[in-house]
């Protein structure tokens, strides 16, 4: 029977950690990186060691933890108006937002004034989508009802005011119960991007050297009392 450490080996004090505080994988699906998500709560950084992998396939691949995070995060979702939609085709569409609370506030497009309070999305000075989404976002953040937040705009054609643009929210409190749905449906020119990536507990990420299927079992150590053997 082997010996740890050798015969003859000299003795060095090693730490370890007093208990592991859960079991996690983390799946990769013909690619270089995979996220995870804590099931119970850190007080700071664990540690996350790599326990196995099943389903790799034959080819040797490197594995490295890339981040960790042990608080919770922030849902995020969009909505996006596309090019050509013009104030008039706006005029009377609604969408609603729904935050962590189940708080929701519908939103209502005008285009006869510039109003964006209470809820109401005023048009009628907008010239372009620019404008358009602009008015959106100040809507949103006017409202006190629900906690969401309207952040940073983004256009699919650089400087182009008319090209098609998403406007980008985020939840205000951390937690899955964030990851609620937004149905733009209503919209006319609309689309939305439900809010996802909120958690509880924080996650992290691993990283490979090359792209493969499988599964990334890890164990998340605690590190808040350690002994010396």
């Amino acid at each position: 029977m082997p010996q740890f450490p050798k015969q003859g080996a000299s003795k060095k004090q090693t730490i370890i950690s007093d208990y592991v505080i859960e079991f996690l994988s983390s799946s990769f699906s013909n690619s270089e990186s995979s996220t995870f998500y804590f099931d119970k709560k850190h007080s700071s950084y664990p540690t996350v060691v790599l326990s196995s992998v099943q389903n790799s396939g034959s080819e040797h691949v490197n594995l490295f933890i890339k981040e960790l995070a042990p608080f919770g995060t922030w849902a995020t979702g969009s909505l996006t108006i596309a090019a050509g939609t013009s104030n008039a085709d706006l005029n009377g569409d609604t969408f609603t937002l729904l935050d962590k609370d189940s708080s929701s506030q519908v939103f209502t497009f005008n285009d006869s004034d510039d109003v964006v309070t209470n809820g109401s999305i005023g048009l009628l000075s907008d010239t372009n989508i620019f404008g358009i989404v602009s008015s959106i976002k100040s809507a949103i953040n006017n409202v006190t009802t629900i906690d969401i937040s309207a952040d940073t705009i983004t256009q699919s054609i650089s400087l182009d005011p008319t090209s098609t643009h998403t406007l980008e929210l985020i939840q205000d409190i951390t937690g899955s119960d964030g990851n609620t749905t937004i149905d733009a449906s209503g919209v006319t020119g609309g689309s939305s991007q439900n809010f996802n990536y909120g958690t509880n507990y924080g996650s992290g990420s691993i990283e490979s050297s090359d792209a493969f299927t499988g599964t990334v079992y890890l164990r998340v150590i605690s590190q808040k009392n350690q002994y010396l053997l």
